[in-house]
């Protein structure tokens, strides 16, 4: 089942093999009243790139058109579509995206005109019951927490359980929920904590990066967290796990000790902690180039404050075998910056580094081939 949705990469480890990486980037003109820079974002058919900005410009969405460098469109929303302000966001064309917003378990399908299309409430669904004794919301994240599989009508989404800053890694709750959205159903929770996550006990890791990452290839979802090397990968026909990896890298990171809750607490704590430590975003799949890639951020001196993250590219194979990587240089990559791509990424520096005012910063294309390497005797 895994392998089908990869022919023809079981034999990629016959001869040695390395990533090439191609690096271009453009500049794209925007309007007055469009951002440059995004702290939620999607490249859709690898050509249209859509993003909001949560907190400082409420219930907009903008819309490049990146292949051809040009700026499409900003939308408003209608305050009255939601209960609260819009979170997240996935598109799967410019005229069907889907929304949460905060605090809710509501979710929304628009045109790219800003039009409700459909509209779904999680506490009226049929199906499966949250197992938690409290309840649960829609995990907040800057990175993916949700998306949709339009050839199932299935939703996949990061959950977080009500009780939130008190619940241990070592409890059995799902972080995963699957939904039906053409049964109006809950299909299930799966996905319970692993790894680092469940050995924290009841100790805590930062709260923005304590949702689950996920990825999802044919009938695979590849969960993770972005303190830990360990991928579990999960059948979305049985819901149980097909395999835990590890990967073997040479860059891996270091164990570093979760804070109490109320160090936790102390924000002066946890922004030095938070900002030190090093981490991963999400892991993506590239269908074109046929590998996983994951961006990893080194850990950084806060007492310098001049100082940027330098990021490494791993790359694995279909099985999640290490590959290659490659290193950025300090602030070459911003973090919550990255999109994925069916060949790359899409990228751009941090904000504060950012070249001008009037372009989309998101504006590096990393494009990935995989390169076999000749064996002499």
């Amino acid at each position: 089942m895994f392998y089908s949705c990869n022919k023809g990469l079981e034999n990629m480890h016959q001869l040695p093999v390395e990533i090439e990486t191609s690096e271009t980037s453009f500049h794209l003109p925007i309007e007055n009243n469009v951002h440059g820079n995004y702290l939620k974002h999607q490249v859709v058919s690898d050509s249209i790139f859509i993003g909001i900005n949560p907190f400082n410009d409420l219930n907009s969405i903008s819309f490049f058109d990146i292949k051809n460098q040009k700026t499409l469109k900003k939308i408003y929303l209608d305050r009255n579509l939601f209960k609260y302000n819009l979170e997240s966001f996935f598109a799967v064309a410019m005229d069907s995206i889907y929304l949460t917003s905060y605090a809710t378990r509501d979710i929304y399908l628009i045109n790219s005109e800003g039009h409700k299309l459909n509209h779904w409430n999680l506490d009226n669904m049929n199906g499966k019951s949250y197992p938690g004794l409290n309840g649960y919301f829609f995990s907040f994240s800057l990175y993916k927490n949700f998306i949709v599989d339009p050839h199932k009508n299935k939703l996949i989404a990061s959950i977080s359980d009500n009780v939130f800053h008190e619940e241990p890694g070592s409890s059995n709750l799902p972080k995963i929920i699957i939904i039906d959205l053409e049964k109006n159903t809950i299909e299930d929770f799966i996905a319970p904590p692993e790894g680092r996550m469940k050995s924290r006990g009841d100790l805590f890791f930062p709260d923005d990066i304590a949702s689950a990452q996920f990825e999802k290839i044919g009938d695979s979802l590849y969960v993770s967290y972005p303190f830990d090397d360990l991928v579990t990968v999960y059948s979305l026909k049985t819901k149980k796990v097909i395999f835990y990896k590890n990967p073997s890298a040479p860059i891996k990171l270091p164990l570093f000790e979760p804070v109490t809750l109320d160090k936790k607490k102390e924000n002066s704590i946890m922004w030095k902690y938070r900002s030190s430590m090093p981490f991963y975003e999400d892991l993506n799949y590239h269908p074109e180039s046929k590998i996983f890639s994951r961006i990893y951020h080194f850990e950084q001196d806060v007492e310098v404050t001049s100082t940027y993250r330098k990021s490494a590219i791993l790359f694995f194979d279909s099985h999640l075998n290490y590959i290659d990587h490659k290193i950025i240089e300090n602030g070459e990559i911003g973090i919550f910056k990255t999109s994925k791509t069916s060949r790359g990424i899409l990228t751009g520096k941090p904000e504060n580094l950012q070249e001008n005012e009037n372009s989309l910063q998101h504006n590096r294309v990393f494009n990935f081939n995989v390169k076999e390497v000749a064996k002499f005797d």
